[in-house]
Protein backbone atom coordinates (compact mmCIF):
# COMPACT_ATOMS: atom_id res chain seq x y z
CA UNK A 1 0.00 0.00 0.00
CA UNK A 2 2.92 2.38 0.66
CA UNK A 3 3.83 2.62 -3.00
CA UNK A 4 0.24 2.66 -4.24
CA UNK A 5 -1.16 5.30 -1.90
CA UNK A 6 -4.88 5.27 -1.27
CA UNK A 7 -5.38 3.12 -4.40
CA UNK A 8 -3.61 0.33 -2.52
CA UNK A 9 -6.19 0.17 0.25
CA UNK A 10 -7.73 -3.27 0.63
CA UNK A 11 -10.46 -4.69 2.82
CA UNK A 12 -7.79 -6.36 4.94
CA UNK A 13 -6.53 -2.92 6.02
CA UNK A 14 -9.99 -1.88 7.24
CA UNK A 15 -10.45 -5.30 8.84
CA UNK A 16 -7.24 -4.95 10.84
CA UNK A 17 -8.23 -1.47 12.00
CA UNK A 18 -11.70 -2.63 13.09
CA UNK A 19 -10.14 -5.63 14.85
CA UNK A 20 -7.67 -3.41 16.72
CA UNK A 21 -10.49 -1.12 17.87
CA UNK A 22 -12.56 -4.13 18.95
CA UNK A 23 -9.70 -5.56 20.99
CA UNK A 24 -9.22 -2.19 22.67
CA UNK A 25 -12.94 -2.12 23.49
CA UNK A 26 -12.72 -5.59 25.00
CA UNK A 27 -9.83 -4.34 27.13
CA UNK A 28 -12.01 -1.47 28.34
CA UNK A 29 -10.03 1.25 26.56
CA UNK A 30 -12.84 2.18 24.17
CA UNK A 31 -16.62 1.94 24.31
CA UNK A 32 -18.36 -0.57 22.02
CA UNK A 33 -20.54 2.28 20.72
CA UNK A 34 -17.45 4.20 19.62
CA UNK A 35 -16.11 1.15 17.78
CA UNK A 36 -19.44 0.56 16.04
CA UNK A 37 -19.59 4.23 14.98
CA UNK A 38 -16.06 4.01 13.58
CA UNK A 39 -16.96 0.83 11.73
CA UNK A 40 -19.96 2.51 10.08
CA UNK A 41 -17.72 5.39 8.94
CA UNK A 42 -15.15 2.96 7.53
CA UNK A 43 -17.83 1.00 5.66
CA UNK A 44 -19.18 4.21 4.11
CA UNK A 45 -15.62 5.30 3.27
CA UNK A 46 -14.80 2.01 1.50
CA UNK A 47 -18.10 2.12 -0.43
CA UNK A 48 -17.33 5.68 -1.50
CA UNK A 49 -13.79 4.73 -2.58
CA UNK A 50 -15.15 1.83 -4.62
CA UNK A 51 -17.95 3.86 -6.24
CA UNK A 52 -15.49 6.65 -7.14
CA UNK A 53 -13.15 4.12 -8.76
CA UNK A 54 -10.33 4.92 -6.34
CA UNK A 55 -9.93 1.33 -5.14
CA UNK A 56 -10.43 -1.72 -7.31
CA UNK A 57 -10.67 -4.60 -4.87
CA UNK A 58 -13.51 -6.91 -5.78
CA UNK A 59 -16.18 -6.67 -3.11
CA UNK A 60 -19.90 -6.34 -3.51
CA UNK A 61 -21.67 -3.08 -2.78
CA UNK A 62 -25.02 -4.07 -1.32
CA UNK A 63 -27.59 -2.45 0.89
CA UNK A 64 -30.34 -3.66 3.17
CA UNK A 65 -33.48 -1.80 4.10
CA UNK A 66 -34.11 -1.20 7.78
CA UNK A 67 -37.05 0.54 9.35
CA UNK A 68 -36.39 3.47 11.69
CA UNK A 69 -39.62 4.82 13.01
CA UNK A 70 -41.97 5.20 10.07
CA UNK A 71 -39.23 5.46 7.44
CA UNK A 72 -37.16 2.83 5.68
CA UNK A 73 -33.45 3.54 5.29
CA UNK A 74 -30.88 1.81 3.12
CA UNK A 75 -27.86 0.69 5.12
CA UNK A 76 -24.60 -0.62 3.70
CA UNK A 77 -23.88 -4.34 4.17
CA UNK A 78 -20.60 -4.76 6.07
CA UNK A 79 -17.91 -5.94 3.60
CA UNK A 80 -15.58 -6.68 6.53
CA UNK A 81 -17.89 -9.41 7.84
CA UNK A 82 -16.10 -12.05 5.82
CA UNK A 83 -14.56 -15.15 7.37
CA UNK A 84 -11.51 -14.86 5.11
CA UNK A 85 -10.71 -11.43 6.57
CA UNK A 86 -10.99 -12.69 10.15
CA UNK A 87 -12.30 -9.38 11.43
CA UNK A 88 -12.83 -9.23 15.18
CA UNK A 89 -16.02 -7.39 16.08
CA UNK A 90 -17.06 -5.94 19.42
CA UNK A 91 -19.22 -8.44 21.27
CA UNK A 92 -19.85 -10.65 18.25
CA UNK A 93 -17.63 -13.54 19.30
CA UNK A 94 -19.13 -13.63 22.80
CA UNK A 95 -22.65 -13.96 21.40
CA UNK A 96 -21.68 -17.03 19.38
CA UNK A 97 -20.61 -18.89 22.53
CA UNK A 98 -24.04 -18.44 24.08
CA UNK A 99 -25.73 -19.78 20.96
CA UNK A 100 -23.95 -23.16 21.04
CA UNK A 101 -26.09 -26.09 22.07
CA UNK A 102 -25.90 -29.85 22.36
CA UNK A 103 -27.03 -31.65 19.19
CA UNK A 104 -28.53 -34.47 21.27
CA UNK A 105 -28.45 -38.05 20.08
CA UNK A 106 -27.30 -37.01 16.58
CA UNK A 107 -24.10 -35.41 17.86
CA UNK A 108 -21.83 -38.30 16.80
CA UNK A 109 -23.15 -38.63 13.26
CA UNK A 110 -23.06 -34.85 12.84
CA UNK A 111 -19.46 -34.77 14.08
CA UNK A 112 -18.44 -37.46 11.59
CA UNK A 113 -20.16 -35.55 8.75
CA UNK A 114 -18.40 -32.34 9.77
CA UNK A 115 -15.00 -34.05 9.83
CA UNK A 116 -15.64 -35.62 6.40
CA UNK A 117 -16.68 -32.27 4.93
CA UNK A 118 -13.55 -30.64 6.36
CA UNK A 119 -11.38 -33.39 4.84
CA UNK A 120 -13.06 -32.99 1.45
CA UNK A 121 -12.67 -29.21 1.56
CA UNK A 122 -8.96 -29.57 2.34
CA UNK A 123 -8.49 -31.68 -0.80
CA UNK A 124 -10.07 -29.07 -3.07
Amino acid sequence: MENEGINGMRLIHGSKYISSLSLRARAGELSPGYVNDQMRYIIKFYYWLKIQGIIYEDFEITYKSIKRGKLNHLVEINPFDDIELGTIFVGKDERVKSMLSDFGTNRYSLTIKLINIARNMRQI
